[in-house]
């Protein structure tokens, strides 16, 4: 499929675009408006049986990793517009190919482990963890069958001594939640590459007006949209940013296990979240 219209990034600045956006999309059916619409359908009329096999196929069709995404929309926990206008801007400001929203940051955290591992494997974990995350992986991870390592990633050293044959994922807050130690993403990201381990990195507390960890070799990028960028502390939301070649897997990890952002929750990170990003974290 080829490139949609209004798909390239105007030629702006990322704190203009976080604003603005695009001048037209085809997510909707619109081009002069302000502020982007709420979507507040749960199902699309697809007309014919091709046009709903058109939509499956360029939502994601796993068989086949070529299709891109289509702008047919079937059902809101597929895809829908106003959460796709959020995931392509967070996507550009953090310099990633793809991004997929969730209900929650835990929702993005737990599908970016949940389509990196599989039973029998190993994730690597810096030991100091936002108490949810440290959950997941103690609590949550070993009925999967995969084994959680900690250890100190400030130190870039040790974390090649952590790594065995056996780990799939490593993965690792900076600034780190609550203690704000600083990891180099760079460093432990190389070593990562050299062993052909996916480093995730939860960047909820530097958000991409801080630092883009995609930039530093980082292979995953998760977010709490609730915090920094949702700015307000009146939604939820978490994103999942990445290279293409994960977007067919993070959606349908989303679409079956169900933790999909709402269009009503995504509207005002949307709208007022990222566009006020800069001045915020200016401030702060």
């Amino acid at each position: 499929m080829g490139k949609r219209k209004g798909d390239v990034p105007p030629p702006i600045s990322k704190h203009s675009f976080l604003v603005h956006g695009k001048f037209m999309t085809s997510k909707w059916d619109f081009t002069h408006h302000v502020v982007p619409p709420i979507s507040s359908s749960s199902t699309y009329r697809l007309e014919t049986a091709e046009r709903g096999a058109a939509g499956f196929c360029g939502f994601c069709d796993p068989a086949d990793r070529r299709h891109e995404r289509s702008d047919i929309f079937i059902y809101d926990r597929l895809d829908e517009p106003t959460r796709a206008m959020l995931e392509e801007r967070l996507a550009y400001v953090e310099g990633g190919e793809i991004g997929v929203a969730f209900s929650t940051g835990m929702a993005a955290i737990a599908a970016a482990l949940g389509v990196t591992v599989k039973a029998g494997d190993e994730i690597v974990a810096h030991h100091a963890l936002y108490g949810c995350t440290y959950s997941l992986l103690t609590n949550w991870m070993p009925r999967m069958g995969v084994s959680v390592r900690y250890g100190d990633f400030t130190r870039p050293q040790d974390v090649k001594k952590l790594l065995s044959r056996k780990t799939r994922a490593v993965i690792y807050e900076s600034p780190v939640n609550p203690t704000l130690e600083l990891i180099d993403i760079a460093a432990v990201s190389e070593i990562c590459r050299r062993r052909k381990v996916v480093s995730i990195v939860d960047n909820t507390f530097a958000t991409p007006f801080c630092q883009r960890p995609l930039s530093l070799g980082a292979d995953i990028v998760c977010h709490s949209l609730t915090k920094n960028i949702c700015g307000f502390g009146t939604d939820m939301g978490g994103a999942v940013i990445a290279d293409r070649a994960r977007e067919s897997d993070l959606l349908l990890y989303r679409k079956d296990f169900g933790g999909v952002l709402s269009p009503k929750n995504a509207w005002p990170i949307l709208v007022y979240g990222l566009p006020s990003l800069e001045l915020r974290l200016r401030k702060e």
